[in-house]
């Protein structure tokens, strides 16, 4: 059996519109049918066991941005924060901005940000441009793909990246690290 020292536990939030698809994206991720405030998944990432926790707002997010901070001190001093918006959808390209600068407000925050532009498979029907949310994502140093909706495409890559960035931005995983006693 590996040594404790060698497990990791990361937590991922979500932030953005009500109904762009943040719960599907989870569920994707972890493979499961059904919508839970917290999913988990385990993996095993650069000689790392890591339990990698997502936190789904559950449409807590209609109550306003405000929500928004509460669940943000859940990983404020590290932790993953995906953003995501609908590609067709303008107001939520709009919104997801306002998460991401409400979170840029907590203190001592020591967040990986990945942004996801949801329902890749209504292309047709866009209204947000690849370059539009790529230069967003570009300008502030956030990871980004385009994903359709309960499908695996780039979904598992986004993540792998996601969590790379993580290993490598949080020495051995000092936040969260665990030892089993």
């Amino acid at each position: 059996m590996e040594g404790t020292q060698n497990q990791g536990h990361i937590i991922v939030l979500f932030g953005g519109k009500f109904q762009v698809g943040k719960s599907g994206i989870a569920q994707t991720y972890c493979g499961v049918d059904i919508k839970l405030a917290y999913m988990h998944n385990h993996i095993k990432k650069g000689g790392l066991n890591l339990k990698i926790t997502q936190i789904d707002s559950l449409g807590e997010e209609m109550n306003g941005i405000h929500f928004f901070q509460k669940y943000c001190k859940l990983i404020q001093k590290g932790g993953c924060l995906i953003l995501v918006y609908d590609i067709t959808d303008r107001s939520s390209f709009e919104e997801m901005t306002q998460y991401y600068y409400e979170s840029t407000k907590i203190k001592e925050r020591n967040f990986t940000y990945l942004l996801l532009g949801n329902r890749l498979e209504r292309s047709h029907n866009r209204q947000v441009s690849f370059n539009e949310a790529k230069s967003f994502a570009d300008s502030y140093g956030i990871l980004f793909f385009e994903v359709p909706s309960r499908r695996k495409q780039n979904i598992d890559e986004a993540y792998n990246k996601l969590i790379d960035e993580m290993i490598q931005r949080v020495t051995y995983f000092e936040v969260f690290s665990y030892l089993k006693k």
